[in-house]
């Protein structure tokens, strides 16, 4: 109301007299926001202002008069209308069961990333394809009442495997896309320089007492 001085019901109608050059919306040649309001605000409606095309101005002959009688002639108006105002019953068929969230695709995601470059992502989705594998394969054991190490087949870890197992991994270094959580291929971490002493405390507390105050 404040910046078109219609109300709300009234905007399609008034969108429809002022026009849209930007949507081809051809409105009323020569009626801008302040005539349109002035109308609206007077006849309420558009279908009224269509009713009393004659009676808009007085009896005096306008070209804005003209114009408006013009548009409801060649149908410039309603279709200005009809351009404006949205349709609200347009068919829409909604899968529902299409929205549903589904598992995640590993192995075109794989693809993705190396197609992209992405190697250090690429790492992570073959990491995580690898975990989510062996979880499987847990809960199926699980589910059959069997551990890991009961596997048919199964054989001890070679001495190669267990010497791996027991070296101790370098930490990590900390940066950017770590802190993120990000895997990245970058070079092996060098270690941080030690920290820099305090300085000594040269200062005399000579003359200081200490007073207790209330």
């Amino acid at each position: 109301m404040t910046d078109w001085g219609v109300r709300p019901e009234q905007v399609v109608d008034f969108q429809s007299l002022v026009g849209d050059s930007v949507d081809n919306v051809p409105g009323v040649p020569g009626v801008g926001p302040k005539t349109a309001a002035k109308w609206l605000q007077e006849f309420g409606t558009l279908d009224n202002i269509v009713k009393n095309a004659d009676a808009i101005g007085g009896a005096k002959k306008s070209k804005v008069k003209d114009a408006l009688k013009d548009a409801i002639a060649n149908g410039n108006l309603e279709k200005s209308r009809s351009l404006v105002r949205l349709d609200t019953k347009v068919p829409l068929n909604i899968d529902w069961e299409g929205w549903r969230r589904r598992d995640w695709d590993g192995q075109r995601l794989l693809e993705l990333c190396q197609e992209f470059g992405f190697r250090g992502f690429a790492e992570r989705v073959r990491n995580t394809l690898k975990g989510s594998g062996a979880s499987r394969k847990a809960a199926m054991l699980e589910t059959a009442g069997m551990k890991p190490d009961e596997r048919r087949g199964s054989s001890p870890p070679t001495a190669a495997v267990a010497k791996s197992a027991a070296k101790p991994k370098k930490p990590a270094s900390i940066n950017l896309f770590s802190a993120l959580g990000l895997e990245t291929e970058e070079t092996p971490p060098t270690e941080s320089p030690p920290a820099a002493e305090p300085p000594a405390d040269n200062w005399s507390y000579a003359g200081y007492k200490l007073i207790d105050t209330p």
